[in-house]
């Protein structure tokens, strides 16, 4: 909140590097989560800012809280009912459950804006293979490739990379069983180039000018160097940890 309101009292307001934070300024880019709102094409794939630049700050603030609990229920509620079948009404309700699980709550729903962003590319590439007009196939592709960006930025790998070993392996399992019901065509093709323009541009856009800010985080003890408790060296026993409590 403070980060947001400093952006917006800045003169000029929504810069990449603010001034009146820190002896040496603060560079806006590399704030993960939901992030706060720059002036930058980057801010195109962070939706959750985007009620600073036409709201007052209280409005606002309000659209940054709300936008990733409404976005993940509505793109979960879309993606269980196209991928599964189900009806509207277990379809909303698993959705719910999702997006306000404990988990969820406690981290302020930042969880619930990361799975927005997989939901909406698993359902962007689910109609852009089934795309049958080329109209159809770009639109899609660019929301693939916007729904990308989107995750990529949210810049906190602990989630990203154990959502994606969720998400992965279903979309090619999705897509093997409908494999009988697209076929890739000119429609996918360019689709599928304009998904990888898209997410490309964006992320290009935000490395050229937060790429100083990402060395500076490389170079510091926490989190660039951190050396101890990286994990992947527990015991195997430590597995069951919560089952056997075995320090008990």
């Amino acid at each position: 909140t403070p980060l947001a309101l400093a952006q917006a009292a800045h003169q000029p307001r929504f810069p990449g590097l603010n001034r009146n934070l820190g002896a040496d300024g603060k560079n806006m880019l590399v704030l993960g989560m939901s992030g706060v709102a720059v002036a930058h094409p980057s801010a195109l794939a962070k939706p959750a800012t985007w009620g600073h630049f036409v709201l007052d700050p209280r409005r606002a603030l309000a659209w940054t809280w709300w936008l990733p609990i409404i976005g993940a229920l509505g793109a979960l509620w879309c993606l269980f009912m196209r991928l599964t079948g189900l009806r509207w009404q277990p379809a909303a309700a698993l959705a719910a459950a999702l997006v306000l699980a404990p988990y969820s709550v406690g981290f302020s729903f930042w969880p619930a804006y990361l799975v927005m962003f997989a939901a909406l590319g698993l359902l962007a590439l689910d109609r852009l293979l089934h795309a049958p007009r080329t109209a159809a196939g770009l639109a899609w592709g660019a929301a693939l490739g916007w729904s990308a960006a989107g995750y990529a930025l949210v810049l906190y790998p602990a989630w990203q990379i154990s959502l994606a070993w969720l998400c992965a392996p279903l979309a090619l399992a999705w897509a093997w069983r409908e494999r009988a019901r697209w076929h890739w065509r000119l429609p996918q093709t360019l689709g599928a180039a304009l998904a990888l323009l898209v997410a490309s541009a964006l992320l290009a856009a935000w490395w050229l000018d937060a790429r100083e800010a990402v060395a500076v985080i490389q170079d510091t003890v926490y989190p660039g160097r951190r050396v101890s408790e990286a994990g992947g060296d527990i015991d195997r026993w430590f597995l069951l940890k919560g089952w056997l409590n075995p320090f008990t």
